[in-house]
């Protein structure tokens, strides 16, 4: 070759003087072949994804060719382009928190998926409209993965979020199937309004229910707790946004998976009540404690005892009999997942079926889901996220079982020899169950999120989707006539139809850009449009008055008894949003949001509202005089201020004066119909408004240990209220906004994972401190709770409780009601106040006081710890919550109360003159003064509870191949297993037995007790 360069040159030299050497022809030709093959070889360029494992782009990774400063960085979603000096270079692939990678040149398209290591500083994070490495995030976000939601025997994602996450608070009020009554509660409450005070459900990027996906197609689940993080949601968000994300194919051939369990279902409490003689006895003694007769007379107390007349003196167990059902509950869900570089795929099928332990009760969830992505081109690609979910829960028609069921003494006849059921004051709750009638409700979501998504220039990505999500709810109530053994009857045969159906239909159109700028300056900035729209059509119909208990058809009962109801409302909202991200070397980090929205639910002049936020983060372990701290793997601060709102508690077309028909008027002595004003208006309501700072550290230390800390500050403003109103307004009273509420809090987040040999662990713990003030509030209200400025949601208030009276002589010469004779035994109060502020020997009004505390805990937590070995896997998990209180009233708390029950720990702990060291005081019937609100009957909520108990088992890979199967896992697992509270004695759940201060919703003493789950299941893949 050198030759031939040589020869080239000369021949160049004497090309004036002679013409081209024949020979020289073939050595061109073979020139322009090596020099063409060399280009190829210094020309290739590449494209590909990098992915963590389980198929998520990771952005931000760099791709290196190695021996070279030649780079790139991956985009948000993970892809990449670099172009190479030769296809036999070798790609040096890292990112934060990922163990390094190195990879051939060979292929035009390439796929990396990097192993995270244990720092977890690579994690990829779901953010409003995109995703985020964790070491870049600035605002507090908290994410948990399927992996830590697997395999829980609960029937939705509500249930298994409670105690994973500081700032999270998931309230389990009840345990009826499809009926929980779960309430969700993001750093403390932001709103006066039980409606309003929900966080926002995003599921692959559109608002959602969260108990209607499958816990199993679940790949993460992140909380935006702080307003910077939450404002891209705008007016949605000032409760919190909890985003979901479902699992997505993967590159591959198909994986078929099934995972499913069968559990029993138990009460996590069963109050014990005395037997049918004991109640007898003691209630004589209740009634001769104050100055009555015996209601029993020692024969009738023996036949209670030896069970010789049942019909008349019977021993019913009425809450044995009302939770004999089996409560079997399974779960199967079966998974295939799969795809090329061209089409990916992810199919999911879930069955729910859950049987309560209340005859009459169960619910059924049906949950198909289809995920596609595919790419069309280089630079476009479409895909879909279907899914539907149908459900059916079915219940008992008549209202206040549990209440009944605890209140009715064993004195009672549950069912007479005849066969007939026997009653108590109100009737008998099993019998309702079993032949009172059926309450059937049958919901269906139809889901649907089409999608389309182009590159049309470099480091710019154009996204725009369409979903419509279609829901239909019908529900039919049947009533029936219940005849009893001792000749009475309940008539109140009827039946209800309803029929609901929602539909709502949501457009976004967004565009990412993303710059790195001299491999120091990272620029990302998306904006976007957001259109929504809401129509809810509601129909009634009900009859009564059918010819019997066998005849289902509604048209069968009496027409003059017809009632019909419908409606249709509408809601539309409009957003403009916009976010830009700035990095600087990984070391400095600046975020700024901004949305706009514009709602149909107020006036044009208010219908538009602004909701900022920035924030900034300072990764101090990346600055050079932190080198030599190598056991300082990550060590980051943030700061955040946001602004966010809150529609939801307004009512739609609030703004406008709305007219019912059918007022009557007279004209001329004529009776004319007409319409008029119902309800009030308010054209000048406006958005809710919350502000919140927020202050955050993340660090992670010698690889295992991760810290977390959060402290915030967050005031809303503007909340909705109603203010006072004269007589002659003629109207309810109006809706203004006149309230705010202020909550700060800290969270702690601490997680430390290792090995020792073959055994790997991981330990990780939360805890979060919330304290709210009522810090403006138009119609202050003092009752058992107080709603006012200065003081909590809801605290406590009554009479400060010091004791029992020891003797008569010292109850007569206390302060006590007047009117309400007390004797030794009897609760005794402080005299504080009288109408001159002084003490006036008497207990009134004057004297009740703050008894601090209410039934929102200050304190929450959550403890996980797992264990691997040899393919054994423990984990267990617990939850509980501190600084918590409930008020007990009426006959969950008080013996006879109202001609109710008593129960085990009231009958064997109650004051006597031989027993004054006792928890309840002495027995009554008709005595009103011991059935107050003081510091006696608010008792301490706090609770430590084993949530989560799980064993598993891994067989050997080398032995599931052989039968064509990659993996399997068996387990049993129990939940709710074991409860650790101060008292206990009391025999209620201290998660179920509160929430009566307007945000958690119904009577906690009417609702089916939480159940315990012991469950066996097994996870194959294929």
């Amino acid at each position: 070759m050198i030759a031939f360069f040589r020869q080239l040159r000369l021949e160049a030299g004497n090309a004036q003087r002679q013409p081209l050497n024949r020979k020289t022809v073939p050595f061109l030709f073979l020139f322009f072949l090596c020099s063409t093959a060399a280009f190829a070889q210094h020309a290739a360029r590449i494209k590909g994804i990098i992915t963590d494992s389980t198929g998520v782009g990771i952005p931000g990774a760099t791709v290196t060719e190695v021996g070279t400063k030649n780079a790139a960085q991956t985009l948000n979603d993970g892809t990449f382009t670099l172009t190479v000096s030769s296809r036999q270079s070798t790609l040096h692939v890292s990112s934060i928190g990922y163990a390094d990678q190195e990879t051939s040149a060979a292929q035009n398209s390439i796929t990396v998926v990097l192993k995270m290591q244990n720092n977890n500083l690579g994690e990829i994070m779901v953010v409003g409209y995109g995703k985020q490495r964790k070491v870049d995030l600035t605002g507090a976000v908290a994410q948990i993965s399927s992996e830590q939601l697997k395999d829980r025997p609960v029937p939705s994602v509500t249930q298994a979020l409670q105690g994973e996450l500081p700032g999270l608070q998931v309230v389990n009020s009840g345990g009826s199937p499809g009926r929980e009554k779960t309430f969700i509660r993001i750093r403390g409450i932001s709103s006066m309004n039980a409606g309003s005070a929900n966080p926002l459900v995003i599921i692959d990027g559109v608002e959602s229910a969260l108990n209607d996906i499958n816990p199993e197609d679940i790949a993460t689940v992140s909380v935006l707790k702080d307003a910077a993080s939450a404002a891209i949601y705008g007016s949605r968000a000032a409760n919190g946004v909890i985003l979901i994300s479902t699992k997505k194919g993967k590159l591959g051939k198909p994986v078929v998976s099934y995972s499913g369990y069968v559990g029993w279902q138990d009460l996590v409490y069963k109050p014990k009540f005395e037997n049918s003689w004991d109640y007898a006895r003691l209630i004589n003694e209740a009634l001769v404690g104050e100055g009555g007769s015996p209601r029993y007379t020692d024969a009738e107390i023996q036949k209670f005892r030896d069970g010789s007349d049942p019909d008349h003196y019977p021993n019913s167990n009425y809450s044995k009999e009302m939770y004999r059902n089996n409560g079997l509950q399974h779960s199967n869900t079966l998974q295939v997942t799969g795809g090329t570089e061209a089409v990916k795929y992810f199919f999911s099928l879930g069955y729910l079926d859950q049987n309560g332990r209340i005859y009459s009760n169960g619910y059924q969830r049906l949950t198909p889901r289809f995920n596609l992505d595919a790419k069309i081109n280089s630079w476009f690609s479409v895909g879909t996220n279907s899914s539907i979910t149908y459900s059916t829960v079915l219940e008992p028609v008549w209202g206040g079982l549990v209440r009944q069921v605890h209140r009715i003494p064993s004195v009672t006849v549950f069912k007479y020899s005849n066969g007939m059921y026997g009653k108590g004051a109100d009737g008998n709750p099993i019998a309702w169950t079993k032949d009172g009638g059926h309450n059937e409700a049958n919901d269906t979501r139809i889901f649907q999120t089409f999608y389309a998504e182009a590159t049309p220039v470099k480091d710019l990505k154009v996204r725009g989707s369409y979903t419509i999500d279609n829901y239909t709810h019908k529900q039919y109530n049947r009533r029936y006539d219940m005849y009893y053994g001792d000749g009475s009857s309940q008539k109140d045969n009827y039946g209800e139809n309803w029929l609901n159906t929602d539909r709502t239909n949501t457009w976004i159109v967004q565009a990412n850009y993303t710059k790195r700028i001299a491999d120091k300056h990272t620029i990302a900035a998306l904006a976007g449009f957001q259109y929504e729209y809401f129509i809810d059509r509601y129909n009634y119909l009900a009859r009564s008055g059918f010819p019997n208990n066998n005849v289902e058809e509604i048209n069968a009962a009496d027409p003059s008894t017809a009632k019909a109801e419908g409606s249709t409302v509408e809601d539309k909202t409009a957003s403009y949003f916009a976010r830009l991200n700035y990095d600087y070397a990984g070391k400095y980090l600046l975020e700024a949001n901004f949305r706009t929205d514009g709602s149909s639910r107020f006036a044009a002049d208010n219908r538009w509202g602004y909701f900022p936020s920035v924030s900034a983060g300072w990764r101090i372990s990346e600055e050079h005089f932190m080198k030599r701290a190598r056991w300082i793997n990550n060590l980051k601060l943030r700061a955040s201020w946001g602004s966010l709102g809150n529609n939801l508690g307004v009512a739609r077309y609030y703004y406008m004066q709305r007219i019912a028909l059918g007022a009557n008027y007279t004209f001329n002595n004529v009776l004319s119909t007409g319409a008029t004003q119902t309800s009030p208006n308010n054209p000048d309501i406006t958005w809710e408004k919350t502000n919140e700072v927020n202050l955050g550290l993340d660090a992670n230390l010698f690889t295992h240990f991760n810290v977390t800390v959060d402290l915030y500050s967050r005031k809303t403003n503007n909340i909705l209220s109603s203010i006072p109103v004269s007589r002659e307004y003629g109207l309810d009273a109006p809706t203004v906004n006149a309230g705010a509420l202020q909550n700060k809090g800290v969270e702690l987040l601490l997680g430390y994972n290792n090995h020792a040999g073959a055994f790997e662990y991981t330990i990780s713990g939360n805890v979060a401190y919330n304290y709210n003030v009522v810090t403006k509030y138009a119609t202050p209200s003092i009752g058992d709770r107080v709603y006012q400025q200065g003081h909590k949601w809801g605290e406590f208030y009554g009479w400060d409780w010091t004791g029992f009276f020891a003797t008569d002589d010292e109850a007569q010469k206390s302060p006590h009601q007047v009117g309400a004779p007390v004797k030794a035994g009897d609760l005794k109060f402080r005299d504080v106040s009288g109408p001159d502020g002084k003490p006036d020997g008497k207990i009134d009004g004057n004297d009740r006081v703050f008894l601090g505390g209410s039934d929102v805990p200050d304190w929450t937590f959550g403890l996980n710890l797992n264990g691997a070995y040899k393919g054994f896997d423990l984990g267990v998990f617990f939850q509980g919550a501190a600084k918590v209180k409930e008020l007990m009233s009426g006959d969950a708390f008080y013996a006879f109360s109202n001609g109710g029950n008593i129960r085990t720990w009231q009958a064997e702990d109650h004051w006597t003159p031989e027993h004054m060291d006792a928890k309840y005081p002495r027995l009554t019937v008709n005595q009103n003064h011991n059935i107050t609100t003081s510091g006696f009957s608010v008792k301490s909520r706090d609770y430590v509870r084993l949530k989560n108990l799980q064993l598993g088992y891994t067989f050997p890979a080398a032995a599931t191949k052989r039968l064509g199967i990659q993996k399997i896992r068996v387990y049993v697992t129990a939940s709710n297993l074991l409860t650790i509270q101060k008292n206990g004695y009391l025999q209620w759940d201290p998660e179920t037995i509160s929430y009566g201060n307007g945000l958690y919703g119904s009577d906690p003493h009417d609702v089916v007790p939480l159940m315990k789950v012991y469950a066996a299941g097994v996870n194959v893949t294929f």
